[in-house]
């Protein structure tokens, strides 16, 4: 009976979470992972290159990676806004970078987050970041042929369809396991819903 009672209240705490939080799903595959691709939490974060919000936003995404070592993957996917000019073209070069390595790809993003000021150059800035991965001539050439890919384009503007179609067009914007994160959320809401979720 108590068993039963347990898993009552853990459908119920989770049915409130859903309700308070929304549950917007978030369904176009993501292809890059960070963390365990096994993990039972998938956090989903739509991002902009070019958004200082979403250099503070990879700080505390950092932290619940951390936190919840092992039982959390995050996937990424781009809303780049009209409004900053380079940030589709980040965004190119993550995805084409994710097609050799994906290990290089969260290189670079991790180097864009940290050094966000230098996307203001344009390509100088891109090549900039690039030029800091050490890619071998063969990686920079499948670069360049995979950057010249359309499909690569139109992945992203399937993302930027995505968000646009659930209603959201901020960044960053996080889903967990489906379910719509509020706006700039605190470790606490992340570590709130995600406890929920285990």
């Amino acid at each position: 009976m108590r068993k039963i009672l347990c898993k009552i209240a853990k459908v119920l705490l989770l049915f409130m979470v859903m309700i308070h939080y929304g549950t917007t799903l978030s369904t176009v595959s993501a292809q890059a992972i960070r963390g365990n691709p096994l993990a039972p939490i998938t956090i989903v974060e739509y991002v902009d290159f070019q958004c200082p919000d979403c250099v503070q936003a990879k700080k505390l995404v950092d932290q619940v990676l951390t936190k919840y070592d092992g039982k959390v993957q995050l996937k990424l996917k781009h809303y780049p806004h009209a409004t900053h000019p380079f940030a589709m073209s980040a965004a190119q070069v993550f995805e084409a970078l994710d097609r050799q390595d994906e290990e290089k790809a969260w290189a670079f993003y991790d180097l864009a987050m940290a050094e966000q000021p230098v996307l203001k150059n344009g390509n100088n800035g891109l090549q900039y970041l690039v030029d800091k991965l050490n890619l071998s001539q063969p990686e920079k050439d499948q670069l360049n042929r995979d950057l010249a890919d359309p499909t690569i384009e139109e992945a992203i503007q399937n993302n930027i369809d995505e968000e646009k179609n659930l209603g959201f067009h901020n960044t960053p914007a996080f889903f967990i396991n489906g379910i719509h994160l509020t706006n700039d959320p605190s470790l606490d809401d992340f570590s709130q819903l995600i406890d929920s979720l285990l």
